[in-house]
């Protein structure tokens, strides 16, 4: 550990033990502007890890879980897709990959890579982890998870993931970033549209994107796309 930490920025990198990681892990969320990325092997949420992600999904950033495909006996596999679930009520988009055991978290500007899974009862564990905000070790991170999931590289640029089913969808819902048919006459999903009372109230909505491009934009039922794509779509 200290030969590789030794290549790094020191002061932009940090051992973090025990209770700490709880709270290096929550910051990472609460820290995040664009997009967060949690990896854990196990779930079991906790009050404030709830709260954290309500808050993150609540201003608009886009939360992304990698965790292990379920396996095992079914009433472990059955435990796992309850938690998963569990997550995404919450507006985290998931993604699983076989035999997953590791477990990091980052944002736009820093890591945590540890031992932690995001469980309850890691609390009460012995943990170990390392915190940097070194910019070549967080692209690295990244890009090693990106391996199994290559949707995640689509975090960087802010680009909100195509659902299945959505390949053939050129726009996007204005009030949380779904890809849907391009219709500035109707640029809500019809959740969106629900949650907004009919378009009138839009600034509760998870992730304000413009219709047309998906980039950040405080779109409107009257001015559903940004000023670029508005003159590229001839108005």
């Amino acid at each position: 550990m200290r030969a590789y930490l030794a290549g790094m920025d020191q002061e932009r990198t940090r051992i973090v033990t025990d209770h700490d990681l709880t709270y290096a892990v929550l910051k990472i969320i609460d820290n995040s502007r664009r997009y967060v990325v949690l990896a854990s092997a196990y779930l079991a949420s906790w009050a404030h890890l709830t709260r954290a992600i309500e808050s993150a999904v609540a201003r608009g950033v886009d939360v992304r879980l990698v965790t292990r495909t379920p396996d095992g006996w079914k009433r472990d596999r059955k435990k796992a897709e309850e938690a998963v679930e569990e997550f995404r009520r919450l507006g985290v988009t998931i993604d699983q990959v076989d035999r997953l055991h590791a477990k990091l978290y980052l944002n736009e500007l820093e890591v945590v890579v540890t031992s932690f899974n995001l469980v309850g009862a890691s609390h009460e564990s012995v943990e170990l982890g390392v915190h940097t905000t070194d910019p070549e070790m967080r692209r690295q991170c990244l890009a090693f998870l990106a391996r199994h999931v290559p949707a995640l590289l689509e975090v960087e640029n802010g680009k909100p993931r195509r659902k299945s089913g959505e390949a053939a969808a050129d726009g996007y819902c204005i009030g949380c970033g779904t890809m849907q048919t391009f219709d500035p006459v109707k640029p809500l999903c019809l959740g969106c549209y629900r949650k907004s009372d009919k378009g009138t109230v839009l600034d509760g909505l998870p992730r304000r994107v413009c219709h047309s491009c998906g980039d950040a934009h405080p779109a409107t039922l009257l001015k559903p796309q940004c000023r670029g794509c508005f003159k590229k779509r001839g108005g």
